[in-house]
This record gives C-alpha cells, structure tokens and sequence, in this order.
C-alpha cells in the first residue's frame, strides 16, 4: 500500500508541475526487448504508479476541504524534522468521506512467520464519529464492508513561521503538515454498542438499526511497512502511529 513516500515523490509519481514538458523515469513496454516475466513486472509497476496517482488526488482534495489547522503553533525547519512530537489540530472544513480520528491503538502485531522478518499479522483500532455528518453520508460511511481500503494520515497543520511567498514554494505534504499516510483493509465495523456491521446479516433488509453516532474501525494494517517503520526505531515508529488524525 502507497504510503507518503512515495504519493508524494515527483520522481515516481508526477504532479501537474513537471507532468508535461519533460521525459518521466517510468518503466517502458517494449515487447521486442522483454520476457514475459519483465513485461509482467513492468505492467504492474506502471499500473501501482497509476493508482497512486489517483490516491494521491483523493487525498489531497480531502485534506483541502478539511482545512486543518495547528492548535498549537508548530514551527518547520524545512529539514523534514517536527520541532514537537505532540500536537493538537483542528479541522475547519468538511469533507465527505474524511472523518477526525478520534483514537487509535494497534491491538496486536503476531510474529513472523518461519524464515520471515515481517510481523504475519497488524491488527488495529481506529475510532470517529459520523455526528458531523448528514444521514446520507452517514450511510455511506456505514455501507463500509470487508477488504475496503481506508488510508489514515497524521497531519500538523501548516507551518506558522513561513510567509505567504514562502509558503508558495512548499510542497504540498510542507504546506498542510502531513507526516505520514499509512492504508489499512478493514475486517469489521462496530457501532456504539459493540454491534458488528459488517457481517453476514448487514446485508439483509431485516438489518437491526445502528446504536449511537460513534463507529469502530477493525483495522489489518501494512505488516511490511510496519516492519520498515519500527526498523527506523520507536522514536520514529510512535511518531508515526500516535499521531493519526483524519481517516480517508
């Protein structure tokens, strides 16, 4: 699953900026010079960088219509280092399938298989609220099943010691303070009553109504970039995971 590394990397994943104009390092499809094995490969490589692409509009245009900002100032050394681990961002716009988080805890993290290094398994909670939310769109984040893919993104806001013509020479990840994006499949949906809303009986028209406004998210999460992350220690790793705050 994508993460911020590479959604925002104008080398793999063009912007608007450099996507005409210039040759882009993109995998060619030249059947005269490939094996089978490498047409494949390059294939699934052109189509990853696609996807990513369309992921990467999507959350950009649902971090706008948030508009997150800083509670508490933070600073940005332009060096890629937050001045404060702890910070506090509020969310002033809306958008319809972006909800604050309102906790996340990482509930189990199975070990490896034999001869692998890579957690079997990364399983997680992840709290919200649909209040905000009119019943339509409540439905929808209610309609969530099984195998869906949520990406779940830390945010600190913008950054409160740079200018307007500073600010124009940002990135996009610079200007809105986001520090990672990490996807997720979903395994179940609970309401406010513990009741599952993804099961078999969901489906049917005899459906019990929904308790309360707050959900619970069963989360599976990237067990590789998980490794990757606690790999690069638990300053960075706790960085990462106790900051989440908008789900997508």
């Amino acid at each position: 699953i994508p993460s911020e590394a590479l959604l925002w990397d104008p080398n793999q994943v063009p912007t608007e900026d450099n996507f005409y104009g210039q040759p882009m390092a993109l995998p060619k499809l030249n059947l005269q010079f490939l094996t089978l094995h490498d047409y494949l490969w390059r294939s699934f490589c052109l189509f990853r960088l696609e996807s990513a692409y369309e992921i990467r509009e999507d959350l950009e245009n649902a971090v706008r219509r948030t508009n997150p900002v800083s509670v508490s100032p933070t600073t940005f050394d332009f060096q890629g280092e937050e001045s404060t681990k702890k910070f506090e961002v509020k969310f002033k716009g809306w958008a319809r399938m972006a909800a604050q988080i309102d906790s996340f805890e990482i509930t189990e993290v199975k070990r490896p298989k034999l001869g692998e290094k890579v957690p079997a398994e990364v399983k997680a909670d992840l709290r919200y609220t649909v209040a905000s939310f009119t019943q339509p769109v409540r439905e929808e984040w209610d309609s969530l099943r099984e195998h869906d893919v949520v990406f779940i993104l830390a945010i600190k806001g913008p950054p409160s010691n740079v200018s307007v013509d500073e600010m124009a020479g940002l990135s996009f990840c610079e200007k809105y303070g986001i520090i990672s994006v990490r996807g997720a499949e979903i395994f179940e949906l609970r309401d406010e009553g513990g009741g599952v809303m993804t099961d078999f009986y969901s489906f049917s028209n005899d459906k019990l109504p929904t308790k309360g406004l707050k959900r619970t998210l069963k989360l599976r999460l990237d067990a590789a970039q998980y490794w990757e992350d606690a790999e690069k220690g638990p300053d960075f790793c706790s960085n990462v995971y106790e900051n989440f705050n908008l789900v997508v």
